[in-house]
């Protein structure tokens, strides 16, 4: 009994008992095989599958994404080998399907001239193989107003302003004081109600904000 209700459930045609099946389940089975058979026919080469195409499609890109991280990974080993012993470092590698290749890097001590990133990029062309697989190489600093993605970007600005938005959506303008492996003091001005006046007061707070609690933060230029 339990069987026939499955059946009743999934095909939706009212048999109640094994003898129904014999003319119109039939007839049902064949058209479920000839539209399965559709299906593949218009696949043509692809792996026919029952899983549905919008899902099948996410999972195709989840694939072919985690190969371009892997890609983009193992390029970042090569540029971080280069890099070795010198006051450089790599803040992101990018890697397209189209083998467009983006390096962003950083320094700690001063700002990155256009001879460097050009002598960077010969030095990782020098790495790759060109015959094997055609490219695109773009080799960049990391531009003010950037996110800040590593710790060693927050500690080469130590007393400077930064802008942080917490992932509560507050947004401060505050001076980078410290840099922890879990946390940043800020320091930032507030105004505060003050006992017996009107208006309320200026103070600076120093507050550690723990790295999980910013969404982001960058570099803020002032122009005095």
């Amino acid at each position: 009994m339990h069987f026939m209700h499955r059946e009743h459930a999934v095909f939706g045609t009212g048999f109640r008992n094994m003898s129904d099946i014999s003319g119109k389940g039939v007839a049902i089975l064949w058209f479920i095989c000839y539209i399965c058979g559709d299906k593949i026919r218009r696949l043509g080469t692809r792996v026919p599958s029952f899983v549905p195409w919008p899902f099948e499609k996410t999972l195709i890109e989840r694939n072919l994404k985690e190969t371009e991280m892997m890609d983009a990974a193992a390029l970042r080993l090569k540029v971080d080998e280069l890099l070795e012993g010198t006051d450089l470092f790599v803040v992101e590698v990018k890697v397209s399907m189209a083998n467009e290749i983006e390096v962003v890097v950083d320094r700690d001590t001063a700002s990155l001239d256009l001879d460097t990133l050009a002598d960077l990029n010969r030095r990782i062309e020098q790495t790759l193989d060109r015959d094997a697989e055609d490219f695109q190489l773009t080799v960049a600093s990391a531009g003010i107003g950037q996110p800040l993605k590593l710790l060693r970007q927050y500690r080469k600005l130590i007393d400077q302003s930064l802008e942080v938005v917490l992932t509560s959506g507050v947004k401060l303008l505050a001076v980078l004081r410290e840099v922890h492996e879990d946390a940043l003091v800020l320091e930032y001005p507030e105004k505060v109600s003050v006992e017996g006046k009107k208006r309320k007061e200026t103070i600076t707070v120093r507050r550690e904000v723990p790295l999980t609690e910013i969404k982001t933060a960058c570099e803020y230029l002032t122009f005095k």
